[in-house]
């Protein structure tokens, strides 16, 4: 089912008061990215190649689900590590994530990425040119790193840069920071080989796609494609066997602490009876006193036919609080996503890596 998630345009918020910082801002950037393209500042060049996925603006424009992606299209045929920040972990340094991993060490995100993908290396550092070399002495048998959230780290070389931008508020229609969402003048894009469009409603079509390639004039290199999310069945927090279809005659307590909720929250107006939503900012720990409050707020809901609803990467922090979350009995369903890649050109992606990586030299 297509649908829009309407987003306010930057240009018309009360930010624009801010607009000489943004300016400001916007210098410092280019002429920091000016060292970079100059070559005065040399960035590290790895043996082994790597993949970042990244964007221009802050906020979630899906950068975790496009690395599941690649681990899931990429594992069964070679030896794939991946590296984040770990941003919200409360730990320093490098670190590998392990299966019984807390996410309060290694962070929510790598976390979900070691349970999905057991086999392949996860690891945590800040800074990349020490964390990729680290990587490769505890899992030589390496074949390429998956970089999260690298677009703007050009202290290292990537062999293949993807800039991920969302459908709703692509990068062309935003402002630089703090007026609007980039962390870059939008000239950055060009330093993308791949660009994916993010959040894009299942059914977009090809007048859509030339509009938006056209509005992002990608150079002749440049390859330009078209995701979406894909829902699945939730299941049940500590129980994943126990699995749960949303209905017309359903209430849903969301509880989530994510970058943006809005094109979930629009998948479930289109599912469920009602959404009562409880939101935190991204990568917040819950406290006990929060599940106390999420436990009395679900127990006035009227209805019979009622469940609280979080994210996969919420789901790790909750684990922190199994015990309450148990004794409660809150039925606590994890609502599981996936990207799908759609629109002209969607079934090429997967070739197109596979190819990029076959031309990689050391």
């Amino acid at each position: 089912m297509a649908f829009k998630v309407k987003k306010k345009n930057p240009l018309w918020s009360p930010m624009v008061i801010f607009m000489p910082l943004a300016l400001i801002f916007g210098i410092i950037g280019f002429l920091r990215n000016l060292l970079y393209d100059k070559k005065v500042i040399r960035p590290v060049r790895f043996a082994i190649p790597t993949i970042g996925v990244g964007n221009l603006a802050v906020g979630g424009t899906g950068k975790s689900p496009h690395i599941e992606y690649l681990a899931k299209i990429l594992s069964p045929y070679i030896e794939v590590a991946s590296l984040s920040r770990g941003f919200g972990r409360k730990t320093t340094g490098t670190l590998e994530v392990m299966g019984n991993s807390s996410s309060y060490h290694v962070g929510d995100e790598p976390l979900v990425l070691k349970m999905k993908f057991p086999n392949i290396g996860v690891f945590v550092g800040s800074n990349r040119a020490f964390a990729v070399p680290e990587l490769v002495g505890k899992r030589p048998q390496t074949n390429v790193v998956l970089l999260d959230d690298v677009f703007q780290h050009r202290s290292v070389e990537v062999f293949e840069n993807m800039l991920l931008t969302e459908y709703n508020l692509p990068f062309y229609q935003d402002f630089l920071l703090p007026v609007g969402a980039l962390r870059e003048l939008p000239t950055g894009a060009k330093r993308a080989n791949t660009i994916i469009v993010t959040k894009c409603p299942p059914a977009i079509s090809p007048d859509q796609e030339k509009d938006i390639i056209a509005k992002i004039k990608p150079n002749i290199n440049q390859k330009v494609f078209f995701s979406t999310f894909d829902y699945g069945l939730p299941y049940r927090l500590f129980q994943p066997t126990s699995r749960i279809d949303l209905n017309k005659d359903m209430e849903v307590v969301l509880f989530s602490a994510i970058a943006g909720t809005d094109y979930l929250m629009e998948y479930l107006k289109n599912r469920v009876n009602m959404i009562h939503s409880i939101e935190f900012s991204d990568h917040h720990y819950f406290t006990a006193d929060e599940i106390t409050q999420l436990h009395k707020t679900f127990s006035d809901l009227k209805a019979n036919n009622k469940i609280i609803l979080t994210t996969e990467k919420d789901a790790v922090r909750l684990a922190l609080l199994r015990d309450q979350i148990i004794a409660l009995q809150l039925p606590i369903f994890i609502l599981p996503i996936e990207v799908k890649f759609i629109g002209s050109n969607g079934d090429h992606f997967d070739s197109y890596i596979k190819n990029r990586l076959l031309g990689f030299e050391a």
